[in-house]
């Protein structure tokens, strides 16, 4: 079921005020993977287009948001956080790797601790090396799971997961969708890559 898109920005809006491009570009694409819907480009490189992909896939937000889920995490904690999940491709490793670290990304001193050294962590994601933990996060209960966390995403993105189709939108995908698509991986790769270097230069 979908909704008017001033209701879906009232709605996010209890999340962030401002409805920022980077907290709606990753609600889109993370829950385009999660709801199995494929996506076009005009539904991520628009604000009013990621506001009318998430209006009318709304009825499976809200389920995602409300439940125990990684949605759910990113929007209550994006505006402290914004310094870090803004990025767009940590905020999608961070969705991948949900079911390792969610547990202890939920705990509040956690999310304190990121909050504290968001500075430093944002440095080290940029550095793109992290060879040993910092020393003063060793005395911190969370810094050795945001240390496993940095690690993770620096070694790779991990699973590339395809969710840009070359077909219009639509809401029912065969369950089958992923099995598709892999057995022509090859044609498709190239395509998918260009359009994933696409999400940071557009927005």
């Amino acid at each position: 079921m979908s909704v008017s898109c001033e209701l879906t920005k009232r709605l996010l809006g209890q999340y962030c005020k401002t409805l920022k491009k980077d907290f709606l570009n990753v609600l889109v694409k993370v829950g385009s993977i999660k709801m199995k819907v494929c996506t076009k480009r005009s539904d991520w490189r628009t604000k009013e287009g990621m506001i009318l992909f998430l209006a009318n896939n709304w009825e499976s937000m809200e389920v995602l948001i409300q439940g125990d889920t990684f949605f759910r995490w990113f929007c209550e904690v994006f505006e402290r956080l914004e310094k870090l999940l803004s990025d767009k491709s940590f905020a999608q490793h961070i969705f991948m790797k949900w079911d390792e670290f969610g547990g202890s990304l939920k705990n509040p001193e956690c999310i304190a601790f990121i909050q504290y050294y968001a500075n430093e962590i944002k440095y080290l994601i940029m550095l793109k090396q992290c060879m040993s933990i910092p020393v003063h996060w060793a005395r911190f209960q969370y810094g050795n799971t945001v240390f496993s966390i940095i690690q993770s995403y620096l070694s790779g993105p991990g699973e590339i997961i395809p969710v840009v189709c070359t077909q219009p939108a639509i809401n029912n995908v065969p369950d089958n969708l992923s099995e598709i698509a892999f057995q022509e991986i090859d044609d498709f790769q190239s395509d998918f890559l260009e359009s994933w270097d696409s999400w940071d230069t557009d927005l």
